[in-house]
C-alpha cells in the first residue's frame, strides 16, 4: 500500500473554488466567475494521439482586451530547460476554435521524450512533457486507462496518481466530462456531490459544453496528467448526453433543447476543441496507433454511429414479455455499435497487423454482461429476495445457468449481439501469434473478463477499468436493492466470463505488456478526499509460449 498525504494548493483555482469542505451551493458564482476570467494558459497544456514521427500539443488562449485572431508561439525541446530547441512555431488562437489551438509537431524521432511550451507576448505556459510511440522490437509497452470522470461526483486524484506514474500514454475510453448539470440529490447515492459543476444545467449549447469543458481543467489533478502525458481519446455518451445514439440521446429533450443532430454537433465541436486529438477532414474518431512489432491499438467509436439502445426498464412490465421484446428487436441482423465501415477498417487493420497484440479501446465492456432476468427483475419488485436468488443462482451447474434467461444491461455491447459475435468471430480467425486484448470504459467498475466468440471458445481477454469519479455504479441498476446484497450479482450474470471484479471502488487501470505477457493492476482510491491511500489489484497473464 502506498499512501498518499496531498495538501490543498493555494492557486488560483482552489481559492476560488473553496476547500473540500465547502458549502457547494455557495460555489455557483465563484465558478461562474473562474470560467469567465480566465486568461492565457490557465487551462494547462496537453499533448495527444503520439506516433513514430509526430505528437499533438494544444493549449488555450483568451486575450479579453482583444477581439482579433491571436499569435501564439509554441517550442519543443529534447530538454526542459529549452537549452536546445528542436522545433518552434506559431499558433493561431481565434474564437471560432473556443480560443484552443493544436498543433501536430512532425519530425520527430521514435520513442523519444520531448518537451513543449507556448508563449504569448512575455507570458509562457507550463512545460508539457510527451513521448513518440517506438517502432521495430519493443521489450514493454505501459499505458493507463481510465473513463468516467465526473466532476462534481468526487476528486480527479486518478489523474494525479497516473499523471506521476511511469506510463508511456493514458487510453481514455470516453466520459471525459458528463452533460448533467447539478446532482445534489442522494436517490441512488448515499454522499452528496463534492463539488458543484458549470454550467449548473444540463449542457446543449456550444457554449455549455466549452464551459463544461474549462471547469474541468481547472482541476490541478487532470492539468498534471495532460502535463505528463501523451492522452489518447475516444468518446462515449456523456460527451453529448446519457443514452447517446446516431439520431438521438435517452438524456434529450427537443421541446427544451431543440434538435438532437444540433446538440450533437456542437458537444463534437467542443469535444475536438479541448481533447488533443488528431483532426481528419471528416474528424473520424476511430483511429489506430502502433507500439512497433508488440501492440496494434484500435480506438474505437461506439457512439457516433450505433443504432438506439434498448431501454431495459420495459423489465418493470410483464418479466418474460419484456425479454422477448428485447430479444426481439437487440437481434435484427442490421443493428450496428461500429457500423460496416468501422469494422471493415478494424478487420483490415487486425489482417495487416505483424504485432503481438492487438489491443482494442472499447468505450462499451465487449465481454458478456448479461444479468438473470428474474434477479434483476426481482431488483425492481422485491429487493429482499435478491440475496437467496442470487445464491441460489450461484449454486447452479454451468450447464443450467446457461438455461437460465438473461438480459443485457445498460446500452453496451450485448445490445448488439449479431454484430459483436460476428466480430469475436473474426478474432477466432486470427493467426495464432495474434493475441485479443480488449479495454473497456463505462462500466465505472473494475473486470478481468474472459470473452467467447459465438460457438463458446475463448478468444481474448477484456480489462474494464473502473470509473475516476463517477460512483452511480449498479445500484442505478436496481435501484430498490440495498448496495450490499449485490456484491455477488456480476459474478452471477457473468459466470462464464468472469475472473475477477471490484463493484465499489474508483482509481483507473494499468496495463504492463510485454512478449512475454499482459499484466492488469487496477489501482483504487478514495474520490471523497484529496487525502488517500492507494491499494491495487494486480493478475498476470502468460503468453511467453503462444
Amino acid at each position: 500500500m502506498t499512501t498518499v498525504n496531498i495538501d490543498g494548493n493555494s492557486n488560483q483555482t482552489n481559492l476560488i473554488l473553496g476547500s473540500e469542505n465547502a458549502n457547494i451551493a455557495d460555489n455557483e458564482g465563484k465558478v461562474a466567475a473562474l470560467v469567465a476570467s480566465v486568461d492565457c494558459f490557465n487551462y494547462g497544456v496537453a499533448s495527444g494521439d503520439p506516433l513514430a514521427d509526430r505528437v499533438i500539443i494544444w493549449t488555450h488562449c483568451q486575450d479579453t482586451l482583444k477581439s482579433d485572431d491571436l499569435s501564439v508561439d509554441w517550442e519543443l525541446s529534447l530538454t526542459d530547460d529549452f537549452a536546445s530547441v528542436f522545433s518552434t512555431g506559431k499558433a493561431v488562437s481565434t474564437a471560432e476554435n473556443g480560443n484552443t489551438m493544436k498543433v501536430d509537431v512532425t519530425g520527430l524521432s521514435a520513442n523519444t521524450t520531448y518537451y513543449y511550451r507556448f508563449k504569448y507576448v512575455n507570458t509562457y505556459s507550463m512545460v508539457g512533457t510527451t513521448k513518440t510511440l517506438p517502432i521495430g522490437s519493443v521489450t514493454t509497452v505501459k499505458l493507463a486507462v481510465s473513463s468516467c470522470a465526473m466532476y462534481s461526483r468526487g476528486y480527479f486524484n486518478a489523474y494525479k496518481e497516473l499523471g506521476n506514474s511511469d506510463v508511456d500514454a493514458v487510453l481514455h475510453l470516453g466520459d471525459y466530462i458528463y452533460e448533467y448539470g447539478n446532482l445534489l440529490d442522494t436517490t441512488f447515492v448515499n454522499t452528496p456531490d463534492v463539488r458543484q459543476t458549470y454550467p449548473i444545467t444540463d449542457c446543449f449549447t456550444l457554449e455549455n459544453y466549452r464551459d463544461r469543458y474549462k471547469l474541468v481543467r481547472t482541476d490541478e489533478d487532470l492539468q498534471l496528467a495532460h502535463q505528463k502525458k501523451p492522452f489518447i481519446n475516444i468518446l462515449d455518451d456523456h460527451e453529448v448526453a446519457n443514452g447517446s445514439w446516431s439520431g438521438g440521446a435517452k438524456n434529450h429533450t427537443i421541446a427544451t433543447q431543440g434538435p438532437y443532430d444540433v446538440r450533437k454537433a456542437v458537444a463534437y465541436k467542443a469535444w475536438f476543441e479541448w481533447i488533443p486529438i488528431r483532426e481528419s477532414t471528416d474528424r473520424i474518431i476511430y483511429r489506430n496507433f502502433e507500439f512497433g512489432d508488440l501492440v496494434s491499438l484500435y480506438m474505437l467509436d461506439g457512439s457516433t454511429y450505433r443504432d438506439k439502445a434498448y431501454d431495459t426498464e420495459v423489465l418493470m412490465g410483464d418479466m418474460l414479455s419484456g425479454v422477448n421484446a428485447i430479444t426481439t428487436v437487440i437481434s435484427a441482423a442490421d443493428r450496428v455499435m461500429l457500423g460496416a465501415t468501422q469494422t471493415d477498417w478494424l478487420q483490415s487493420g487486425v489482417t495487416n497487423s505483424t504485432s503481438k497484440y492487438q489491443l482494442l479501446g472499447n468505450g462499451k465492456l465487449l465481454a458478456d454482461d448479461s444479468m438473470p432476468l428474474h434477479i434483476m427483475y426481482a431488483g425492481y419488485t422485491a429487493p429482499d429476495t435478491v440475496p437467496a436468488l442470487v445464491g441460489a443462482f450461484a449454486a447452479l451447474s454451468d450447464a443450467s445457468k446457461n438455461d437460465v434467461p438473461v438480459v443485457p444491461q445498460g446500452d453496451g455491447w450485448n445490445q448488439y449481439p449479431v454484430e459483436r459475435l460476428a466480430l469475436l468471430d473474426f478474432f477466432q480467425q486470427m493467426e495464432q501469434n495474434k493475441h485479443l486484448i480488449s479495454v473497456a470504459g463505462d462500466s465505472h467498475n473494475a473486470f478481468d473478463l474472459n470473452v467467447f466468440a459465438s460457438d463458446g471458445a475463448k478468444v481474448g481477454k477484456e480489462f474494464g477499468t473502473q470509473s475516476v469519479s463517477n460512483d452511480y455504479d449498479v445500484t442505478l441498476a436496481m435501484p430498490n436493492t440495498p448496495p450490499a446484497q449485490l456484491a455477488g450479482l456480476f459474478g452471477v450474470g457473468m459466470h462464464k466470463h468472469l475472473t475477477w471484479t471490484d463493484l465499489s471502488q474508483r482509481g483507473y487501470l494499468r496495463l504492463d505488456i510485454t512478449p512475454a505477457g499482459v499484466t492488469p493492476t487496477w489501482n483504487f482510491m478514495d474520490i471523497k478526499s484529496k487525502t488517500y491511500d492507494v491499494t491495487t489489484h494486480t493478475a498476470t497473464y502468460d503468453y511467453s509460449t503462444v
